[in-house]
């Protein structure tokens, strides 16, 4: 059989050069092809850009409008729910300042800010955009209300060390007897 007929099998020097070949080429073909899309999950540049809105997903509006309807009737645990469920399906951090709006309701203070923060950190919104102009209003009442809550509760502290010291025992030593206490 001749090299060049469909039925012979080359064992030497061409046929392993042939095989070094066809794995490079592979090699060289799947590096360039996945390089990129590599690349692009890897950006990180601007992760706002990949942002889909909440109100543009179905299924998180949904969940928004069921939010609003608990908030509406004072039922701020379920409200607060939602809208930690609408975080979820679309990672929007606009939906941190309606979690901070139900933790300060809550007197969850803290919280509140630490929401509304991550809504301001984040850059989404210009500064005249009606949500961020709602975020910095929270913002500043949670923060009041937590001075006033904090110095209420050095307040009440206060007092009742003052009751507690009131309270003690004159003396820390032995009692006296019945017979030497004076008659009142």
């Amino acid at each position: 059989m001749d090299i060049g007929t469909p039925g012979h099998r080359d064992t030497g020097f061409g046929q392993i050069i042939m095989s070094a070949l066809r794995t490079f080429i592979v090699w060289i073909v799947g590096f360039c092809c996945f390089l990129p899309i590599g690349l692009v999950g890897a950006e990180t540049e601007n992760p706002s850009s990949l942002l889909i809105p909440c109100d543009k997903q179905t299924a998180c509006q949904s969940l928004l409008q069921e939010a609003q309807r608990f908030e509406k009737k004072k039922q701020n645990e379920k409200a607060l729910w939602f809208y930690e469920l609408a975080y979820e399906k679309s990672l929007d951090p606009r939906i941190y300042v309606y979690i901070g709006r139900i933790q300060n309701k809550q007197k969850k203070y803290k919280e509140a800010i630490d929401s509304v923060q991550l809504y301001l950190d984040s850059h989404l919104d210009d500064a005249r955009a009606a949500l961020m102009k709602d975020a910095l209003a929270l913002l500043s009442e949670a923060e009041r209300s937590e001075c006033r809550a904090g110095q209420q509760l050095a307040s009440v502290h206060r007092y009742s060390e003052r009751l507690r010291i009131e309270r003690r025992p004159r003396s820390f030593g032995p009692q006296p007897r019945d017979s030497e206490r004076p008659n009142k």
